[in-house]
């Protein structure tokens, strides 16, 4: 465990309610949304697009993976928590002695796995575990790659972080809110805002409250959103308005805001611009 400094209320604000707040009140609204139509498991439609982002993006020219690459020595052991389908795991795997992938989602442990294979990558045990129930061994480096948005009870889950790290923790969250591309569309189609979710601020400041002391970097991903068609497109828009799988009252809304806001790239489209991300990190020497 780190030497923690004494906990800080920056600004005035209890961060760590604030951080509960956000998460709950977009639970709240996604999941009375989500009650409207079938219900799917939430990573089982998004598995397959992580798996072609990581295939596209290359880890030596890409900003975010080079700052990362930085805090991480040769022979090192790294454990990667929330993995997903190896988009850090394969080129830590490249470094490190050994990285230990926890994932709990089958859809994605189903692309890492395949990932990890065509890159030989035979220096990395996945585990098949939420963290809060991971039973893991210490690493030199601990990474949790946006992760956190979702998690209210956000404490335990970084305390549990910084006491498996032998030297140094790394947390990558976005610092834009994702989806800001349909944001017009919300308000039309639900009759509410967008319900925003936690970002760098909101974390840097919990965790100075609760008496860590971190460095930010700032960084963009070098791809930006692709998309093969504007069919695809419409679809992961569809994904972040969290329209029900049948519901398609909305699609033309929709497509006709896609041709307005994408940009043609090669055979497909980017989305008009890349979130920027901060990779945030303490150390224990």
């Amino acid at each position: 465990m780190s030497a923690l400094a004494s906990p800080i209320c920056a600004g005035g604000v209890d961060w760590v309610e604030h951080w509960v707040q956000l998460v709950e009140h977009r639970r709240d609204v996604i999941e009375g949304l989500a009650r409207q139509g079938p219900q799917t498991r939430f990573w089982d439609t998004r598995a397959e697009r992580f798996a072609r982002r990581v295939e596209a993006t290359d880890p030596k020219t890409d900003p975010l993976t080079l700052a990362l690459l930085d805090l991480v020595h040769p022979g090192d052991t790294v454990l990667d928590v929330g993995a997903g389908t190896g988009r850090y795991a394969v080129p830590l795997a490249q470094v490190a002695a050994h990285v230990t992938a926890v994932e709990p989602a089958e859809s994605m442990r189903a692309e890492l796995e395949r990932t990890l294979v065509a890159h030989g990558c035979d220096n990395v045990s996945v585990v098949p575990s939420r963290w809060e129930d991971a039973a893991v061994e210490p690493a030199d480096v601990v990474l949790c790659a946006n992760v956190l948005y979702p998690i209210a009870d956000v404490v335990p889950f970084v305390q549990k972080l910084d006491a498996h790290t032998r030297r140094t923790s790394v947390i990558i969250i976005r610092v834009d809110q994702m989806g800001t591309m349909v944001d017009p569309l919300w308000e039309e189609i639900w009759g509410v805002r967008r319900p925003p979710e936690p970002g760098l601020l909101d974390l840097y400041n919990l965790l100075f409250s609760i008496g860590i002391r971190a460095n930010v970097r700032l960084a963009r991903r070098a791809d930006a959103q692709r998309y093969r068609d504007t069919d695809d497109a419409l679809a992961q828009a569809r994904n972040q308005l969290f329209l029900p799988a049948d519901h398609h009252e909305h699609d033309d809304r929709i497509r006709a805001h896609l041709e307005r806001v994408l940009v043609p790239s090669g055979s497909g489209f980017d989305a008009p611009s890349s979130p920027q991300y901060g990779l945030v990190w303490w150390t224990n020497e």
